[in-house]
This record gives structure tokens, sequence and C-alpha cells, in this order.
């Protein structure tokens, strides 16, 4: 085992809207266009010397060695993925005829990193995968300190600015950390539109979910507000039931409302507590108080397999569900 460390640049782009694509073109065509999509951004961060560290459900990680090529390479993805005039379209034609997601959101972040064989970890990467859940469709959103060490006639070239935007909470760190829109389209600068991002959980109740699956509880909150689900091992809360699809669903939270996402093949059955099991199938469902989650299969049929939760709000709640 080969271990390193190194500042990197770290880059998380994710599609947007991957569960409508389901919708929109059935399972086969959908799957068809989010893996074109995942190559179309590999073969980008490669042309910008960057590395794929890797691909998790609708979303690709990827490094470098330095910040110029990193933010080169967003613009370059943005750029690529919006050539539709309607802002509200959701697939454009790729090069081979089929349709492809389009809109994209990015999180770039330069700092210190651990390097182990194919992988990278460290404070960094939690950073940048941070600020893609805070990211909105078509944005580029980087740390105040990455966008301070770009250099200036890189950026003049590309016709990119930066504008400052809210703080925003890092788990683990005591401050909210500063960060920047990077606007790489020509004129961006003169849209009247609101760039403080809509994330804000200064005015929100404390609130937490807890998942439990055979005994390993994990924890979501403002701090950490999404997970992915699946039989893949890069997944957040990866399960070893075979009905499960490898990308399967995702739970994600926007100002403390928790939305279960399903995006398999099978769907998901949700039972909470005191209600009758119900299967969605790329569909969403929110998660309040407490239930059970079963991939891919009725949670009667594989109770060894659930996947309990409960949702607790307030600071009081959470205080006592501790002690």
């Amino acid at each position: 085992m080969i271990t390193q460390q190194a500042v990197s640049g770290i880059l998380f782009a994710d599609i947007v809207g991957s569960s409508q694509l389901y919708e929109l073109l059935g399972d086969v065509e959908a799957e068809r266009s989010i893996a074109e999509t995942l190559r179309t951004l590999s073969r980008i961060c490669q042309e910008h010397q960057g590395s794929v560290i890797k691909t998790i459900g609708d979303e690709i990680m990827c490094r470098f060695d330095n910040v110029d090529t990193m933010i080169a390479c967003a613009i370059a993805m943005q750029k690529n993925f919006n050539h539709s005039t309607s802002p509200k379209s959701t697939t454009t034609q790729s090069t081979s005829g089929r349709l492809s997601a389009h809109s994209i959101k990015i999180g770039l972040h330069l700092g210190p990193t651990i390097m182990r064989n194919d992988d990278v970890f460290g404070d960094s990467v939690n950073v940048a995968a941070r600020l893609v859940e805070y990211a909105r469709r078509d944005q580029v959103i980087c740390t105040t300190s990455t966008w301070r060490k770009a250099n200036l006639d890189m950026l003049t070239r590309l016709d990119a600015k930066g504008r400052s935007l809210s703080a925003i909470p890092i788990k683990g760190k005591s401050q909210r950390l500063p960060v920047h829109e990077i606007l790489w389209r020509t004129g961006d600068s003169d849209l009247t539109r609101l760039v403080t991002l809509p994330h804000s959980v200064e005015c929100l109740q404390p609130w937490q979910l807890r998942l439990n699956y055979f005994g390993v509880t994990l924890t979501l909150s403002p701090d950490k507000p999404s997970i992915a689900l699946g039989r893949g091992l890069q997944t957040g809360l990866p399960v070893s039931i075979s009905s499960a699809s490898r990308a399967h669903a995702k739970i994600i939270s926007n100002q403390g409302q928790v939305t279960l996402i399903d995006q398999s093949t099978n769907g998901t059955f949700v039972k909470a507590e005191g209600q009758e099991e119900v299967q969605i199938h790329r569909q969403t469902i929110p998660l309040r108080g407490k239930g059970v989650i079963s991939l891919g299969i009725p949670g009667e049929r594989a109770p060894e397999h659930l996947i309990s939760y409960e949702y607790i709000e307030s600071k009081q709640s959470i205080e006592n569900s501790t002690e």
C-alpha cells in the first residue's frame, strides 16, 4: 500500500435532475445517458491533466495538481453541457445522437490530501464534496482560498469572474467557510439573480436522520446532509442485498426537509412507523419520524436487510436522544 501526501485540487461534479431522466427517457436509455455524461466528464477531466478518482452514481470525483487546470476543467465541463437555449431543459443531444443529461453542478477545493493507491482522502475531499451539495444547477462553487490562488491571466483568458457567496458550515470546522461562485458565462456578472446560497441553516432547527443497517449507524445532519445507498462499495451506505442497484437511492436534505430519491431498477420500499409500506420507483418520498427502508424488495421478504431510520428535530430532542 503506497501512501503519499500532496496539495491537490479536488473537483466533484454532480448531474442535476438525473432522477427525472428515468421518467423522461425510461430506465435503459436513462442509464445509458448518465453513463455517457460521466464518460464525457471523465474525458474533459483528462484533457485538462486531471485524474478521475471515482464515479459514484451520478457524480464524479477528479484530482488535479494545480488550481488553474482544475478551474479551467470545471468551466469546460459546464460549457460542454450548456448548449441548450432553454434553462429548464434537462437533456441535450450528444455526439452519438442519444439524449444526455446536460445540467451539472460543481464543487472545487485546493488543499492537502492523502493519496493511497488509486484513491484520495483528507479534509480537502470532504470540503469539495460539501461544496457540490450546496451548488445549484450550472454553478461552479469553490472555497475563497481556492479562488484567490487562481492565476489572473488564466481567468481573463477564460472570461471567468468570481463573486463572494454566504459562508457555509463544514463538519468538523468551528467556523463557516467563505466561498465563491465562479461566473463562467459571458455576461454572468451582469445578471441580477440571487447569489447567496439557498441552504443557510442559521434559522433552522437542528436535525438529525439516523440510519442503521446491520448494527452500523450513520447520522445525517446539517453538516452531512446527504448520503447514497446501494450495492456499490463507494456509496455512503453499501448494502449486500442482490435486489438493490449499485447506485440505488440518495437521501438528501434541503433546509432540514429530508427526502429519499429512488434511482434504482427495482424501486425502494418505505414503511413509516404506524403506516402501510409504500413503494417508490424513480420517485421521491419525505422521511419523517421513524420507519424502515428496503432496497428493491418488500421489507417483509428480507427483514434482515431493512435499513431503519429516525428523524429527530430540535436541539432538545437531539440532546435527549444521545443521553
